[in-house]
């Protein structure tokens, strides 16, 4: 299942739902280094697709590795910063911070249930594609969505 978590961290990474999360409110004026005025009372997002793409976090970081986080975690040792539930201030796809998504563990379970249950059971393509189709940015970039006019084909096995 380790692979697994890989995979699924890999796609919340390229291919998360929102492309900026982390909103929170100012509540007093603030000047950043850059000279950037934050007044009070915003509501500034956070860039996620940003920081989840940033080269000084990931090797290719345009690039699908699926393999990308179990990797990490044999380099590194740290098994469990590096799963898909995990949150750091490079890996996000739940939030951050006291307002993380307390549902991400559940939500990941899911994943790999589903995820599971197709791989044994079904044999899955593109109806007329051959590569990957390319994703849709909607509601002024903010929301990232699969093209919903691609048709995938599931045929059930006799035999798993």
């Amino acid at each position: 299942m380790r692979k697994v978590d890989s995979f699924l961290a890999e796609t919340q990474r390229l291919e998360g739902v929102l492309t900026s999360s982390v909103q929170r409110k100012a509540m007093k004026g603030l000047i950043l280094s850059d000279g950037t005025c934050i007044p009070k009372g915003t509501h500034p997002p956070v860039p996620r697709y940003v920081f989840h793409r940033g080269s000084a976090v990931y090797d290719l970081p345009g690039v699908f590795n699926p393999s990308r986080f179990s990797q990490l975690s044999d380099d590194g040792g740290e098994s469990a910063g590096h799963q898909m539930v995990a949150v750091t201030q490079d890996y996000f796809p739940f939030r951050y911070g006291k307002h993380v998504c307390s549902g991400r563990f559940l939500a990941a379970n899911e994943l790999k249930t589903m995820l599971a249950h197709i791989l044994m059971w079904y044999d899955v393509k593109f109806e007329d594609r051959v590569s990957r189709p390319t994703s849709i940015h909607w509601d002024s970039n903010v929301i990232l969505i699969a093209d919903p006019t691609v048709r995938i084909t599931f045929r059930k096995r006799t035999t798993n």
